[in-house]
């Protein structure tokens, strides 16, 4: 396309000021336009979830499986590599699940879902405690740039009921001057240490100067574990009385 103005007037030469492509001009309003849709719609890489099903599992046998997606498509693919850590202060450790053996996810170009197969299974115990949690984690790659997932809390549910305490006192029968050992123990282990205080109280005729409670009193089951430690006696004492009667106490014991 040209452009031109006249010298002198209307009947003046026409004189050529400038020349300018048509094809410069369309393809030059196309890059202004395409730069101006970029701007308007390009708000960076999309965004990595990760997604546990179900979130909450019950240690025996419960299994998640985990996905990824995008808050939007990419036109490059993104592989996600999953990872699971036990969170101490909920008292799980690595021995309270297991990660499949693949943990690799992939969102094609142009999708927003995840294929592939990733699963973590709880591992079953006899052992009483609160429920456990454990750290669901991704490492994004690909994508045009995206960053990692936020973690996800996978929570796994408890299935034991509440261990039942036991009082063994041995000997039950004794003679004026021998003594008894007290011991306790649970139906199942507990996740925390269980500490019992031994009382004992005369049933009459008996009365408290027939027998004597040792000065440590207190037992304890350690965590994990079913039995006692510790040494509580009840020594009978021997009043070199004659009584036709035998005499009775009553042990108690309060668990903490």
């Amino acid at each position: 396309m040209e452009l031109g103005v006249r010298s002198g007037g209307i009947g003046g030469a026409m004189k050529t000021v400038a020349r300018i492509s048509l094809a410069a001009v369309l393809a030059a309003f196309a890059a202004a336009s395409a730069h101006h849709a970029l701007a308007a719609t390009d708000g960076g890489p999309p965004t990595v979830s990760l997604v546990l099903t179900p979130s909450s599992i019950s240690e025996n046998g419960g299994v998640s499986t985990v996905t990824a997606t995008l808050s939007g498509a990419s036109s490059a693919a993104v592989t996600v590599t999953v990872a699971a850590a036990a969170v101490a202060a909920s008292g799980a450790v690595a021995g309270d699940f297991s990660l499949s053996g693949d943990t690799t996810l992939t969102i094609a170009a142009n999708a927003t879902a995840s294929t592939g197969v990733v699963t973590i299974a709880a591992r079953d115990n006899d052992v009483d405690s609160p429920n456990k949690r454990a750290t669901v984690s991704g490492t994004a790659t690909g994508g045009n740039g995206v960053a990692n997932p936020a973690a996800a809390t996978l929570t796994i549910a408890d299935d034991d009921a509440l261990p039942r305490l036991f009082l063994n006192v041995r000997p039950r029968t004794m003679s004026e001057g021998q003594r008894a050992t007290v011991t306790t123990f649970l139906s199942h282990p507990s996740s925390e240490a269980v500490t019992v205080t031994v009382s004992a109280s005369a049933v009459p005729p008996a009365v408290a100067a027939d027998f004597t409670l040792s000065a440590a009193n207190t037992l304890t089951i350690p965590a994990g574990a079913t039995i006692s430690s510790g040494t509580v006696t009840i020594a009978a004492v021997d009043d070199s009385a004659e009584r036709p009667l035998s005499k009775r106490v009553l042990v108690r014991i309060v668990a903490t």
